[in-house]
């Protein structure tokens, strides 16, 4: 059937709104594609600018705990009021760092793995040892000792010979009863006439840090339990002195491009069981 120029117009003119939606989906998707690159290239570049950032404070710390471990001394290392700054060699990228002593803790064990833990109380189970004080929001001082709880065979490491710390005029260390082990205080002032003074556990329940004088950035001490059995030891600071420091926290803060910015905090500690 022959059609006539009405039903050929009509088809004409669907053909081109045909067209012109195809069109415009193409376009919509060209769109969408072209919009998904861009985000995908912007997001690659931010995660390539995180990366540096994050780079700077790792540099940071690898700096600041290589010159704790060498140097023994945070009188350099700067303070969250004014902290210590830096910059990458070849990238412009920079990086602040700042050390504050810890002088608090909650419960922290440790089982024959190494492996940490952080209950609640001191689980007292025979696998773990632990140190806590009664009050862990607290400083340790005269009224907040610290608790040691070792397991037969176990030590306790202390150390007590880093600068820029402040430390309590002595410790007062005691334990339950007279039981087998050793307190093995160590002074690394060579110029000192006791470098290394040992004291039996079987024969007294207490000791001091340092034996005699005060506490000057030059001291370690061991606490040993030879017995077959738990000991708790106390460390106790000297009365209305400063708190006893255990830990450093390493604060380090990396930046790249104005934008991008990484925090990483790690913690030095001072002491370990072993």
């Amino acid at each position: 059937m022959k059609q006539t120029p009405c039903q050929l117009n009509n088809q004409q003119g669907i053909a081109l709104i045909l067209a012109v939606l195809i069109l415009a989906n193409l376009f919509i998707i060209a769109f969408i594609v072209s919009d998904i690159v861009i985000r995908i290239g912007k997001s690659s570049h931010q995660i390539g600018y995180s990366e540096i950032a994050y780079l700077a404070a790792e540099t940071a710390v690898e700096k600041t705990i290589y010159s704790i471990e060498s140097d023994r001394d945070l009188t350099s290392l700067g303070t969250e009021a004014s902290p210590v700054t830096g910059q990458l060699e070849f990238v412009d990228a920079e990086w602040l760092s700042y050390v504050t002593p810890i002088t608090q803790t909650g419960v922290i064990c440790i089982d024959n793995n190494q492996k940490f833990s952080f209950p609640a109380v001191d689980p007292d189970d025979g696998v773990h040892s632990c140190i806590y004080s009664d009050a862990p929001s607290a400083d340790i001082d005269n009224t907040n000792p610290l608790r040691v709880h070792l397991q037969a065979g176990k030590t306790f490491y202390l150390e007590l010979d880093i600068d820029g710390i402040d430390y309590p005029n002595f410790l007062d260390l005691s334990w339950q009863n007279k039981r087998p082990g050793q307190v093995i205080i160590l002074n690394l002032d060579e110029t000192g006439e006791d470098i290394q003074t040992i004291v039996d556990t079987n024969d007294v329940k207490q000791a001091q840090v340092p034996p005699t004088g005060s506490l000057s950035a030059n001291q370690r001490f061991d606490i040993r339990n030879e017995h077959s059995s738990d000991i708790i030891y106390t460390i106790t600071p000297s009365l209305g002195d400063y708190a006893l420091t255990l830990s450093i926290m390493v604060y380090n803060q990396g930046q790249y491009s104005t934008s991008q910015e990484r925090i990483i905090e790690v913690e030095r500690r001072n002491w370990q069981i072993y």
